[in-house]
């Protein structure tokens, strides 16, 4: 009998994981190339071996292939987040084969996950079917018991930023924070649009925008006429030091564009300092909510500003008005 397996217990038998690869490690110890792919390894083993590898494919192996497969065709923002959502999975689900996975196991994951945050298991419970249902493809399994769990219920925000919450976090932000927190304000764009603004976005007229929303990724071409705020914002961005140039208006230090991880990396900072002296903790998005909001309450339809297509979304998600003043009938 061989030596008992201490270490990558998840790997099928006499497959070992060494120098960034698998190999199989035959009776008369040859090691022979598997490949650096997971998945890919597991299926040439069971070619070795020449039996079926779906009981050995735990889910671990499965997340991997999903993500190698399936993950691209989305936008690259669901991209961050899914593999977010994957690690927690993994910890979870990770050692237990596709077909060993039942709606108990699911339904349990979601009671603990939901104690820390209803959205956040929602979120993970989505990638999870998706991941299952994947696995029904390719043989692993033969339902997919995420199905039969429903997911949290889910409401829109009504968080709304008061003016002195908004100044109180600005003063607490770096100037690059405080630039993107004022140009959200102005504009009532979301952060990857102001993320992909580039220098030549600025023109005479005014500040020239593409929005990029949904899956088809509809484009709509947005031109916001200067003033002197917006003016002053812009001009901000773009004296800021940078040891390069760079064709984009907000960067990183280095000068290179700033990712939506590195920015979401900066908000944290910021809110968490809010968060520390004693500001509610609020949404970079729900300044884009207050801005639709303060022009809804002047009795401006901020739909054009926004890029929505109906009023309906403004009036369920964004307008976050408390108090209305209405004639009564006369």
């Amino acid at each position: 009998m061989g030596r008992r397996r201490i270490s990558n217990l998840s790997l099928p038998p006499r497959v070992y994981h060494s120098h960034g690869k698998y190999y199989y490690v035959t009776k008369d110890k040859k090691w022979l190339p598997l490949g650096a792919d997971l998945p890919a390894a597991r299926v040439e083993w069971a070619k070795l071996e020449g039996t079926d590898n779906t009981h050995y494919l735990n889910m671990d192996a499965a997340i991997d292939k999903y993500l190698n497969e399936c993950l691209y065709r989305k936008a690259k923002k669901t991209q961050v987040g899914n593999r977010l959502e994957a690690e927690t999975l993994r910890k979870v689900f990770g050692q237990m084969t596709p077909a060993d996975i039942a709606p108990s196991d699911v339904y349990e994951f979601m009671l603990a996950r939901g104690k820390q945050s209803e959205v956040r298991a929602n979120r993970e419970r989505s990638l999870l079917s998706s991941i299952m249902s994947m696995c029904c493809t390719w043989g692993y399994c033969r339902f997919n018991p995420v199905r039969e769990v429903k997911p949290f219920a889910e409401f829109p925000r009504t968080r709304y930023v008061t003016d002195e919450e908004f100044a109180a976090t600005r003063l607490l932000a770096p100037l690059l924070v405080q630039a993107m927190m004022d140009l959200a304000l102005l504009t009532a764009q979301r952060s990857q649009d102001l993320l992909a603004l580039r220098l030549d976005s600025i023109k005479d007229d005014g500040l020239h925008i593409v929005q990029l929303k949904g899956r088809n990724k509809r484009r709509i071409d947005l031109t916001i006429l200067w003033t002197s705020p917006l003016r002053a914002t812009v001009d901000a961005l773009q004296n800021m030091p940078r040891p390069y140039k760079s064709l984009f208006l907000v960067t990183s230090k280095n000068g290179s564009q700033l990712s939506e991880y590195g920015w979401r990396t900066a908000w944290q900072r910021t809110i968490n300092k809010a968060v520390a002296a004693g500001i509610e903790r609020f949404h970079f998005h729900d300044i884009r909510a207050k801005t639709i909001t303060e022009l809804e309450k002047a009795g401006i339809n901020a739909q054009d500003l926004s890029g929505h297509t109906s009023r309906d979304m403004i009036n369920r998600v964004y307008n976050r008005l408390t108090s209305r003043k209405v004639n009564p009938l006369r």
